[in-house]
């Protein structure tokens, strides 16, 4: 009980730290780009994911601490909550697998926290998690769904922000995704002024206002 407490508690403060993050610089923590990817494919902003998370835990810490008070019922509703939670990661582990194709690490990190509380309310516990979660990953594969690089028919034109022509020359054609945020992304774009001979399509894959490029 005492490490189901622990790990409710910590998920809860690190959704909460992250929603606070998201506040006030507008974007969370995050060890790779995976994350800015996943956010820009999906329509619940980071925001909402994150108080939703907080909730989510506090629910549990809280009926965990009443469990110690009036055990029976609140640890019943816990251990639903937990399978509910394991529910919702086996969706989004899914879309990052057949949709992003990219892995957000601070998903990641909360998916684990959220293995761990299970792993922590006993064995039936683990297996109901685990079926729940191999169901829901197994019916979501087989759904017919196309990633962004399988997909037909769809042009790169219709995400195009902005093009730079090179003119006469019969230089390659080049398709730059990037973020407005990403500091990697600058510097390709800084290489890219000085190749004149190639057309570049920018696709951004947030929200852009300007693009500074000649």
């Amino acid at each position: 009980m005492k490490a189901s407490l622990f790990i409710a508690l910590l998920a809860s403060l690190l959704t909460a730290f992250q929603a606070l993050l998201i506040l006030l610089r507008g974007s969370g923590i995050c060890l790779n780009e995976g994350r800015r990817i996943v956010d820009s494919l999906t329509s619940v902003p980071p925001l909402a994911f994150n108080v939703m998370g907080f909730l989510f835990f506090q629910a549990i810490f809280w009926g965990l601490l009443l469990e110690r008070k009036n055990p029976g019922v609140p640890l019943k509703a816990v251990k639903v909550l937990a399978l509910a939670g394991m529910a919702s990661e086996g969706v989004l582990v899914a879309f990052q697998i057949f949709i992003t194709e990219a892995f957000c690490s601070y998903c990641l990190i909360v998916f684990s926290l959220i293995i761990i509380l299970n792993i922590t309310l006993g064995l039936k516990q683990i297996a109901s998690s685990v079926a729940v979660f191999a169901v829901v990953l197994l019916a979501f594969s087989s759904l017919q769904l196309k990633s962004a690089e399988s997909a037909e028919g769809i042009s790169l034109d219709r995400g195009t922000y902005g093009i730079r022509s090179a003119g006469q020359s019969r230089g390659p054609q080049l398709h730059l995704f990037f973020s407005s945020t990403c500091p990697h992304c600058e510097n390709i774009i800084e290489v890219l002024k000085n190749r004149k001979t190639c057309t570049v399509r920018f696709q951004p894959i947030d929200e852009i206002r300007s693009l500074d490029f000649p």
